[in-house]
Formats: C-alpha cells, structure tokens, sequence
C-alpha cells in the first residue's frame, strides 16, 4: 500500500501538482543500465537523473519539488546512502514524501515503507556550540535492503510557507558534486509580479549546463539542464565545495541594498534598552576620553560577559532575527546575532553611530545575485569617512576588535540608508605573529638548558588565548610539556607562566615565558657531534597548520587559510669552551609575494645566534600559487634538516567547586527506583562558568522518567529561577537514522546569569522503571573541590546486595572498608535498610591525559543487586524470544546467505559479510533501552539496521541454522587488568560489559564475529583477551585469539644512499590483525583517483623531494596484507664538507605521553607490536662516523618491551626496531621511567646516521 508521509498540516500554496511526473521514467532506467563501474572507476555512486522544479508566489513563498536516481556502484556508495536526509526548519518550511523505492538491477521497485523508515528529530548538529534550536528538524528515511548496484528514487516537496526576508525569493543550485551527474534539471516557475533580477552560472564546467527561457501564463519559466558533470574531488583546506563547484545563484533581489535596509528594519525594534543598560555603558566609560577607549570598553564586555549560548524563540525571523537587547543584556547569554545587537545598543548609548552587520564567514560571496544568507553576525560604528570600524563580538577571547579569521570577508552593513556588499580587509602577516626569544645553551656533556618567550599577536593571540581560557592551570602545564617533548626530545619543563594573569585582559598581548631543559641532545660520534636546531616555531603558532594541507602536488581548488601569519624565532646559543664549532648550516632565502622564508645562522665568540622566520601573505593561494609554493616547501624541508656540527675540544586554581553533592536512592525492589541528585556548586572562573552554564540530561522516556525539579543561579543574594523557555528536549543523535527503537532525550539547562562566583544550585529526579537489576557507579572526586559529597540508599532488607567501596581506588593500598576518606554508615527500620556514604574535603584532581577508570584511583562506591549468571540468563532469554517465532523466515535468508559455501568457514565468512554489509549498526547501546524492546529478526532483516545485540542475535540464529554452534557473548569495556576484572565480578553493571559478539565453534577453531566488517581477516578481533560472559553457559570467558590474529605492522625499509645524497627507497609492509581489515578496507573502496592522492601525500609526507619510482602496490588478497613503494629523494643526505648525514625514514613509534610529571597513574589501554628494518647501503668512499647503538628497555610495570638492534656488514647498516607494548597502569612512581624511555626512543640519535668521506 503505498504510504505518503506528510509531517505538518500545510496550506496548499503552488499551483504546481505533487505528483506530476518530472522524470520520464524509461529514460532514466535506460540511463541507470548504463551507469556502472567500468564506466566511472572512481565513483562509487551516480546521480543518473535529477529534477527539481521550484514554483515561487509574489510573497517569495515557494514549493520545492525534488525526484531524483541514483545508482550505487560500490558497498563504500552503499554505506554512505544507508540513509536520505532532508533538512527543514520550522516555520519557513516542511517536507513531504511522495516516493521512496529502490529498484533492484532487474528492474524490480521495492518501495519503501515511509512511515515505518522515517524518523523527524531535532538537528542537534549545533549543541556543541551551545545553540539549541528545536524548530531544527532532519527528516532521516532508512533504506532497507539497499545492495550495491540498486538505484534509489525518490521523490518529495520542500513547501516554504514563510521566507526570510518578505516578498523575496532567491536560491543557490550545485551543478557539481562528489558523484557524477548524468543528468539533473533545475527549473523555476518564476511569478511575473515578482521576477528575477540576476542570474550567475559561477565556475562552470566546460559545455555541461544548457540554459532556456519561456513564458507560461503567470509565470517565467527559466531551465537549467546538466548533462555529463564529471565528479570533483575534495581537497584539504579547500574553500566548502559550494561556494568553488560549479553553481547556479538566481535572485529577485535588485541590489545588496535592499538586503541591507531588510535586516536594519528586522532588528531595530529589538534594539530597546533599559535603565540598567545606561547604567552600564556609563559605568564602562567613565573616565575614558578616547573614542576607541570607549569602544573597547564596551566591547570586552559584550564579548566576555554575555556567554556564548542560544535559544531559538523569535517570531518574525528565527535564525535571523535578534532577541529583544534588554534580555540578552538581563540573561547574559546569546548567539552572534544577539551579542551584536546588543552591542550596537550600547555603542549607541555612548554616542556612536553603530550598525549590526551580517559577515560570512568564509569565501567570499558571489557579488553578482544579492542574496540574504549569510552565516554570521557582527557590529560596526561608521566613522566620520563613512567607511566602518568593524568588531566581532562573539569570540570572548579575542585581543582585537575584528580578528584575523574574518578577512577577506564578505559582509553588509544593516542600516536604514542601505549599504552594498562589502568585503574585510586583510591584515598583514606582520599583525599575526608567534615571536620567539630564547637564550639557551649546551654543556659539555651535551645538556641543554634555555629560556624562551613566546609573544603572541593577532591570530596566535586570539587562538592560544581561547584555548588556554578553556583549559584548567595543570592542562595549560601539559601543553607547554607535549610542546617540549615534540620540537626537543626528551626535554622537561621547569617553569612555565603565562601573561596577563588575567587572561581576558585582552589588553595586552598573551605571552608565555618557558624555561626548560634535556640531557644528552647531541648526536655523538667519533670527535664530533650533530646539534639539531632545536626550533619551537617549529611545532607552535598557527603557521604550521597552514603546512599541514600541502600533501597533494597540484590542486583543482584554492588553499584556504583564511588568515595571514607567520612565525619568528631568535635563539642566543651559547655553546660550552669544550665543544667548538665546526661547520653551520648554509640556507637560502624565499622571498614571494604570497610566503617568505629566511634562516640564517652567525657564529659569535660564544657560540651562535640563530634566526629563522615564515611569513604566510595570502589567505587563499591559487592553484598556480600553490605549485609555487610546492617548490618553496622543499627548500624549507631541506634546510630544516640542517644541522649545527661541534667538535669535542605555583598555587592551583580551580574553576569551580562542589559544595554539596546529595544522591539518595529508594528502591521500590531491585527492577524499580529513584534517584535524586542535589547539587551546589560555585563557579570560579571563567572557564567553570563555561563548563557549567548549561544542564544536559540524557534519558530514554519508554522506562526512565526525568524532571528538574528546580534550577537557580545565585548572584550576591540575588536569586534567579531558571524559565521555562530555557528549557530545551533535544533527540538524541541516533533518533533519526534508527526510528523503530524507542526514543532517546536530551534535556538541557541554559541557566541565567551565571558569572564567576554565582552559585549553581539544582535538582534532579530520574524514575527508573523494569530494570534487569539494580546497580549503580559513584566517585567521590573530580576534578573540581568537593567540600560535602553523600551517597544514600534506601533498599528493602530483603535483596540482597554486593556493595564495593574503597577509598583510594583499587590499584591504591589503603583503607578498603571501615574508618577511611569515606564515612560509612548503615541502619536498618522497618523493613528498609538504608546505607550512607559521605566524603568531605576531597581535592581537585589533575586533568591528565591517558587516565585509567576513576575507580582504579579515586574514592569510588559500586553497588549491585546482579549476579553474572543471572544477567546472562536474561540476555539469552531476550535473544530467544527474539527469534523463538522468526525460524521459517530467517532460515530462509540463511540458505540464501550460505548457498554455494562449502566449509564451517566459507558459512561463517558469508554471514558475517552479509551482516556487515547489508545490516547497518544503528540505534542505542543494548543497555539503553529495555531488553524486550529489542527488535526480531525479522525485524532487523527489513529494518536493514539494528543495535550491536540485535545484530547478534540475528548473526547467531543465522549461524545455528546453518549448522554452526555459536554463543552469544558479552566482552569487557576495559582492557585485560586482574584488578579490573575482579571489581566486574563482584559488582556486576551492564555498563561495564559491552559490543555484544558471537563466538563461533568449528573444527578449525573459535572465531569471534560482530566486530569486524566484510573486509577482515576471519579470525580477527579488536576485542583480544577481553574477560567476557557467555550468555549460553552463564560462564566467564577469555577471548585469547592465536598469535598470527593479533595486530602487528611488520616494516622493512631498503635504503640505498649515493655520494651526491640522493637516496633510493623501497618500502613494504606486512599488516595483520584488524589493521588488516581497516587497511583492506580503505583500498579496497579507494577509487583510482582517492589511491593516487593516498600515494601522492604518503610520498610527500616522507619528503617534500620525493618522487615514486613504481606504482604502489597493495595486495589484501591474502593474509597478511602487503603494502609496498619505491621512491627517489634527491637531496636526502645533507652534505657538509667531508661530512654526509641523515636521519632514517622509520618511525618507531611512541609510547605517547605528554606530561613530564603526573599526579596520577597513567593508563595503557591496549595491545600493539610494530618491527621495523632498515637495510642502508651507504657510499664506497664513505665510513660510518655515527649510527644509533643497540639498546633494550623494558617498561615499567610490565607494559612491554621496546629495542633496537643496530649493525654494520661492510657497506651496509642494519637497524632493527621492535616495540610491543599491552594493557597497564603505570603509577605516579613508576611514570618517571617511562618518560625517560619515551625520551630515549624520540631522540635523534635512534635514528641518524653520519658519515665521512675517507681519506684520499
């Protein structure tokens, strides 16, 4: 039957008819036969017709009718199309679904069922960026069923029944995608009382796009027709695609004027202000004399005092309109729109001529067809020149009135005489500087020690300083270590301060002040020694993110960096009376319009002055720029590898504090409670007033209820409620994409006027309801103070209950039960036994990376009224009423699957590539939801999806009745810890056992299925000597997969170095483990295309001179993979006099810490072995002056062992790397070591190699 999904009640508003046909039928059929892989090797998917037909009114009202084919052509094509998306926002417009089906290669249509494969949720793309807008809907169809050579066809209307900007109409059509397009047609019945004054075709493509003109009654018809539009190819750091492809922009807008005169008559009745508000512009200026004094005044405290954070309530123009300045001002929050309105009210308060702006942000927009979209809004004041001061006052770090990322910009001034498009200037690269000063020097055992000041301005400040305002003192440390340990192995942080202390004091530049230093930073020989230049401009400052984008040797597309910058450096190097000088660098100078590179070195009586500075002019570089830019890269990388020949003659702040924290739980039994949370808390910073000025409760209404019973913020005595409106339900973010499971929420608290030092009182009540069991989770510290923190739980006497609680963490000795940092107390009254756990007066702790659980090192209560056999029980019970009545049917599906498969493993390979390409992993956790709400599977078969149980249980009743004896299983969420485990027997929580798997018994061994995708080796695992529950025996298991399934890269590099220091290369791998199915799988999906960029930016990332010498080749036809290279790269070897050196293109890898010291243990979480040989045949006329030592170091706390075997046979030089590393828990007392090894194995020497040209 078919179904028509219609979301809202519309008025019918276009003359046109749904279901007129806009694509004849037979013809896009013929052309869908001809559209194949052989035909376009490098899609994996074409838009074989497309037609949109758009009737507008005189209002600018309007009605989108879309019908569409596409063919998939590979499973990547599959898995991206698993799902359609339409986006509308209420209430400009709604969509409606006429057609959805997938015709099969044969002709076949299966329609899709709509109703039952449709979701409308809430984009919630934008809460991370606190804006909450619930008029935001997605519209997600599910297409079941879908395989690789299928055609999709839809059809559906776009009805706008409100526009932006009254009596207009305007859009924006791509003629160009990431997929071929054989044909599309874009048409629009244009109202004659409201015609269209521009047209632009931006960017074509060469005779693809035909263009006619008729007159039809009431309306211009205007037809765009593609045909054959190659597919584009994205770039890194490319402009979006929209504003480079090919595009049609059509407009019934004259001139960017009337744009402007719209959005000053939108917002100037918004623009009200309070007595309070003259209050504060005066309290701001006073005393100041300065125009810009007064500006700035004003400025910092719109852009740091009202909090980024918006609520869509508008009537006129959501998304568009500002809210009234007076509540901005009273709530202290708002998004752009709000946060420039507001502070062109002040501005006017004080006097000054200001305008709200719309900017956007980006490229530049297309000057030729006016039209209202613009992605940002911002404040000017108009000099007396009537040119405009702009200002964003959005970014509530930024030092200056406009930063650096808005040049270049296209932008209108809103103002009642109606302005034309304008565009930002761009600032100079001179105004975007990291300046480095450093006086350092070297002992004569090769010990380093320097003091550096960082300066940063423009960009770097605007950056640097967000960033540092977001992280807490202890992280900000922790940068400043991983900075040391990336540009100086091995080097340590002794001080570290950053200036202003007040870091939204944005008067005065950020500038950080670093002292440091690192053992043994020579690389030793026989009398002499390589000091590499140790730069820091190396791996700080915004420029060298503009590097990161160079991978590729031509470009289609524009380099975007948005901002000039660029990097200085001076160092003073005083070198020890022992160690003398012997040869430094010779460089060279570039000097362009778009970059310039200088590097010069000076010897002075003590040692060396060292200069290096690059300076980034452009913030687009073309594609011709770009090649040029190639070339200056080399010589840049060449000179950076230069190096220095010797001869041997405080208080922690916090942002916010815990003062109370109350938890009570009141079981009715153990499958029903509630639990109500209490909390107070006092914000001490800027930061903490970030992290906690919104409340976000996820919950899954069908057997949990939520209700904020109060939330307040307290400023000086001073109470403020939150309001409803600042209320938000969000969908969670698997909704849409799996709408047959229950619902998931989000509810989220924008609380009012939250300031440092306001107090956040609020709280909670969740009715939890049919639960498996009871259990519950709770440490009592975090990384804020807690002053008062207390555990109640009201249980009938009669369950019984396995109750953990430890006061130190259960990789800590300490007090375990009794008197500890922990009070327990307990009492027993009328059938009800009640526990209470309080703690008071618990630190901060230290945000670290590489944390273990906190309950392996914090106080932590576990409670569990579960028993691992019993909750097996009820996994297996709900896996079999999942299938008890779908036998006949899915037998069925399992002799399609396995027909022609003729062993255990051919039947167990082909039902896992079924399940993995044809079932996509969709909805909540199995946990989330009730274990009766699971689907059958029947159900996930024409679902096309289900969650990771579901997914299980339907692979496991695939496998049984092929023949195949299976088990269900549940694996650890935490790596293989005897500690770990003991604590996930004795308090069982279905938290801590995740990612259901299969476990298959055959007489060629045990697989593990579910995991792992189509493109796997059989056998293959992520989820290695895992503890795990065996649903089927209520057992606990093991998962300990032989060794040749385990993951390993095993490497061998040839390298062969002439006597001009051209180096010639092959490189092959060998890849096992799942490494060999992520592998497979990328080049499997690659087209030629995606493959030669892969080859293009693996060569250059190895050396900008490099140049393949074959084609790569990768073979995942057998296991384990292959992949394998060969290159040239002129210029390898650096050549200095008699000298030659260089370092070997091998990467050993890392163990991969950051800190210096920790407070807290440091956790390895997982398994990995990596062997690497580099065979080096040096010249005839050459000897070995320098080459790395064989050493061996094994890790702390049996975490693995790494070593490194180097030798010399003649001509040729042998090093060997092995690391293999597993799960541990490094303790503070043993993290010492391991940083001494981590420094030992980054450390140049491991890897370079100096010769010298024998005596003639």
């Amino acid at each position: 039957m078919h179904k028509k999904v219609m979301l809202f009640l519309l008025l019918a508003i276009a003359a046109s008819s749904f279901s007129e046909v806009l694509i004849y039928r037979p013809e896009a059929m013929a052309a869908t036969k001809e559209a194949d892989k052989e035909k376009y090797p490098n899609s994996d998917e074409v838009l074989v017709s497309g037609y949109t037909k758009t009737t507008y009114n005189p209002d600018g009202t309007s009605v989108d009718i879309s019908e569409y084919y596409k063919k998939i052509l590979t499973e990547k094509g599959k898995r991206n199309n698993q799902t359609i998306t339409f986006h509308f926002t209420r209430p400009y417009d709604t969509i409606e679904l006429e057609l959805v089906e997938l015709i099969k290669p044969d002709g076949t249509a299966v329609e899709i069922d709509t109703e039952a494969n449709s979701k409308v949720m809430t984009d919630n793309s934008s809460m991370s960026s606190n804006i909450y807008n619930p008029n935001s809907k997605l519209l997600v169809v599910s297409l079941p069923g879908l395989e690789v050579g299928d055609t999709i066809h839809y059809i559906a209307a776009d009805r706008y029944t409100k526009v932006r900007m009254k009596n207009t109409w305007s859009n924006y059509f791509i003629f160009e995608s990431k997929y071929p397009i054989v044909k599309e047609v874009y048409e629009v019945y244009a109202s004659k009382e409201l015609p269209i004054q521009s047209i632009a075709l931006k960017d074509k493509v060469d005779e693809t796009v035909s263009y006619e003109k008729t007159e039809k009654s009431n309306h211009t018809v205007h037809k765009w027709t593609a045909r054959n539009v190659p597919r584009f190819y994205p770039e890194s750091s490319m402009p979006d695609y929209w504003t480079c492809v090919q595009r049609l922009l059509v407009s019934t807008i004259d001139k960017w004027e009337e744009v402007s005169k719209w959005y000053w008559d939108l917002s100037k009745p918004h623009f009200d202000t309070t007595p309070e508000m003259e209050e504060k512009v005066e309290e701001l200026t006073k005393g100041l004399e300065t125009e810009d004094e007064k500006i700035r005044a004003i400025f910092k405290f719109v852009s740091q005092e009202i909090r980024y954070m918006g609520i869509t309530i508008e009537k006129e123009a959501p998304g568009n309109e500002p809210h009234d300045v007076s509540l901005t001002f009273e709530n202290r929050h708002g998004v752009c729109r709000d946060k420039a309105a507001l502070l062109v009210a002040m501005l006017r308060l004080a006097g000054f001529e200001s305008y709200p702006v719309l900017i956007h942000s980006g490229p530049k927009k297309d000057k030729e067809v006016p039209q209202p979209y613009f992605n940002h809004a911002i404040t000017c004041v108009r000099n007396e020149d009537g040119t405009y001061k702009l200002m964003d006052s959005t970014d509530e770090s930024t030092q200056r009135l406009m930063p650096s990322y808005l040049n270049d910009c296209s932008y209108i001034v809103a103002a009642p005489y109606g302005e034309t498009l304008l565009e930002s200037p761009v600032e100079p690269a001179e105004n975007n500087m990291l300046k480095i000063i450093t006086k350092a020097q070297i002992d004569k055992n090769g010990s380093y020690k320097a003091e550096s000041t960082l300066v940063f301005e423009g960009i770097n400040d605007n950056a640097y300083r967000g960033a540092f305002l977001r992280k807490k003192p202890e992280q900000r440390k922790s940068y400043f270590e991983k900075l040391l340990k990336n540009f100086l192995p091995g080097g340590e942080l002794d001080s570290y301060s950053l200036k202003p202390e007040n870091l939204q004091d944005t008067s005065k530049n950020l500038r950080a002040e670093i002292s440091y230093h690192a053992d043994n930073v020579l690389i030793n020989g026989k009398g002499k020694a390589l000091l590499p230049i140790y730069n820091i401009g190396a791996k700080a400052g915004i420029a060298n993110f503009v590097l990161q984008a160079t991978g590729l040797d031509e470009r289609r597309f524009p380099l975007e960096t948005g901002i000039t910058c660029g990097v200085s450096e001076s160092k003073e190097l005083r070198i020890a009376e022992e160690l003398k000088i012997f040869s430094t660098p010779e460089t060279s100078a570039i000097d362009e319009d778009y970059m310039s590179y200088s590097s010069n070195f000076e010897k002075t009586g003590s040692g060396v002055n060292i200069n290096r500075e690059i300076k980034f002019k452009e913030v687009l570089f073309s594609p011709e720029q770009y090649l040029k830019l190639k070339e200056n890269l080399k010589e840049i990388e060449y000179n950076s590898r230069k190096k220095i020949v010797l001869e041997d003659t405080q208080k922690k702040e916090q942002d916010s504090e815990l003062l109370s924290k109350d938890v009570e739980y009141n079981l009715k039994d153990e499958h029903n409670w509630t639990v109500e949370t209490v909390v107070r808390r006092k914000i001490l910073s800027y930061k903490g007033k970030k992290d906690f000025s919104e409340l976000k409760f996820s919950y899954v209404p069908v057997w949990e209820e939520l209700e904020l019973n109060y939330a307040r913020v307290i400023n000086d005595g001073n109470v403020k409620e939150i309001s409803e409106v600042e209320k938000n339900v969000m969908d969670a973010g698997w909704v849409a994409s799996a709408p047959q499971y229950p619902e998931g929420k989000t509810l989220v608290a924008s609380l009012p006027g939250v300031e440092a030092g306001s107090v956040i009182e609020y709280s909670v009540k969740r009715t939890l309801k049919n639960r498996p069991y009871f259990s519950m989770y709770r440490t009592f510290q975090g990384y804020e103070p807690h002053r008062r923190m207390t555990v109640k739980l009201n249980i009938p006497s009669n369950i019984e209950t396995q109750i953990v609680c430890d006061d130190n963490g259960i990789l800590n000795p300490g007090t375990v039960s009794g008197a500890g940092i922990i009070e327990r107390k307990s009492s027993e009254n009328a059938g009800i036994k009640t526990y209470v756990w309080t703690a008071e007066d618990i630190p901060a702790l230290k945000a670290e990376s590489s944390l273990p659980p906190k309950y392996a090192y914090t106080p932590f209560l576990r409670v569990s009224t579960g028993q691992i056999g019993e909750y097996a029980d009820m996994v297996s019970i709900a896996a079999a009423s999942r299938v008890a009545s779908q036998e006949e049917r899915v037998s069925e599906k399992a002799k399609e699957i396995t027909k022609g498969a003729k062993s255990e493993k051919e039947i167990i390979t082909a039902i896992r590539d079924f399940a993995a390409r044809n079932i996509r992993t969709a909805g909540p956790s199995y946990n989330r939801i009730p274990l009766g709400k699971h689907f059958t599977c029947t159900q996930t078969l024409e679902n096309g999806y289900g969650n990771r149980l579901d997914k299980a249980i339907l692979t496991s009743k695939l496998l049984e009745l092929s023949g195949i004896e299976n088990e269900i299983i549940l694996p650890a969420n935490c790596g293989r810890l005897d500690e770990f485990e003991e604590l996930m027997k004795n308090t069982v929580s279905p938290s801590l056992w995740g990612f259901p798997l299969v476990k298959t018994l055959t007489d060629k061994g045990v697989f593990y299925i579910g995991d792992t995708t189509q493109y796997a080796e059989l056998g293959t695992s992520y989820r290695n000597r895992r503890l795990s529950i065996n649903t089927e025996t209520r057992r606990l298991l093991r998962i300990d997969l032989p060794e040749e399934y385990t993951n390993r890269a095993d490497s061998l590099i040839e390298l062969e170095i002439t006597a001009e220091g051209k180096a010639e290369m092959l490189h092959e791998s060998r890849i096992w483990g799942t490494n060999f199915g992520e592998s497979n799988k990328y080049f499997s999906e690659a087209t030629p295309e995606e493959r030669r960029r892969y080859y293009e930016k693996l060569v250059s990332n190895i050396s900008q001179f490099a140049e393949a010498e074959s084609e790569l080749v990768t073979d995942f036809s057998a296991y384990p993979g292959l992949k394998q290279y060969e290159l040239d790269i002129p210029k390898y070897a650096v050549k200095e006099g008699r000298l030659m050196y260089f370092t070997v293109p091998a990467n050993p890898g890392s163990i991969g810490i950051s800190e210096d010291v920790r407070e807290n243990p440091y956790y390895m979480s997982g398994y990995s072995k990596a062997e690497i040989t580099v065979n080096t045949a040096i010249p005839e006329n050459m000897e070995v002056l320098m080459m790395p030592k064989s050493e061996k170091r094994v890790l702390p706390a049996d975490a693995g062992v790494i070593e490194i075997e180097c030798s010399q046979r003649g001509g040729m030089i042998t090093i060997s790397y092995s690391l293999e590393t597993k799960p541990a828990v490094i303790r503070k007392f043993e993290y010492d070591r391991l940083s001494e090894i981590d420094s030992w194995l980054k450390h140049p020497d491991k890897r370079t190699i100096t010769l010298i040209k024998s005596e003639e």
